[in-house]
């Protein structure tokens, strides 16, 4: 199917395609590459402080005092909600390890809204353009994600991702040239 066919069934009467991209297959999976890391890693750490902070538990219980005295009473339920957290963090990475990508694929500018796709073709999320409050740049440094603040959403929870593109900086100038500065 080529790209304009893609495309037609979401657009409105008079609405026609300003920009368009999609997500890099290259950029994603590099993506769940580094997710993948960072959870290996922090488990890692994390096991390995917990296995210590275990042992510490024990040798201060069984081995280094055969009578308790106030620093045993102090460091044992110190050494016992340490181990119990780094092995808490442990298990939470367990369940990074698969990470889960944003479903959006496909993005366009048309000459009225955003709009974001998945692979099957359905709308993930749409902003009009009027509701636009700026546009961010943010994530790794070499090739950035693209944020698109609305205006009446709270910016910390809410915005119009397009991400793992392959040229940001030229969709954001092509976003603000469109709809930024037109609405001043």
């Amino acid at each position: 199917m080529d790209d304009e066919a893609f495309w037609t069934p979401h657009l409105h009467p008079d609405e026609r395609i300003v920009w368009r991209a999609d997500a890099s297959t290259k950029l994603r999976r590099a993506e769940v590459s580094r997710r993948r890391t960072v959870a290996i890693l922090l488990g890692l750490a994390s096991i390995v402080l917990s296995g210590a902070f275990g042992y510490k538990l024990y040798e201060s219980l069984f081995i280094a005092n055969a009578t308790p005295n106030l620093g045993t009473a102090v460091g044992a339920p110190l050494y016992a909600a340490l181990a119990l957290t780094f092995a808490v963090v442990f298990l939470a990475q367990l369940g990074r390890l698969n990470p889960k990508l944003p479903a959006s694929v496909r993005f366009a500018a048309t000459s009225t809204r955003l709009i974001a796709l998945d692979a099957s073709g359905a709308v993930v999320d749409e902003v009009d353009t009027h509701d636009i409050a700026g546009l961010i740049l943010g994530g790794r440094r070499s090739a950035p994600d693209l944020f698109v603040l609305r205006k009446h959403d709270d910016t910390n929870v809410r915005a119009f991702a397009i991400e793992h593109i392959e040229r940001p900086i030229e969709a954001k100038a092509i976003i603000e040239e469109h709809f930024l500065e037109t609405a001043s």
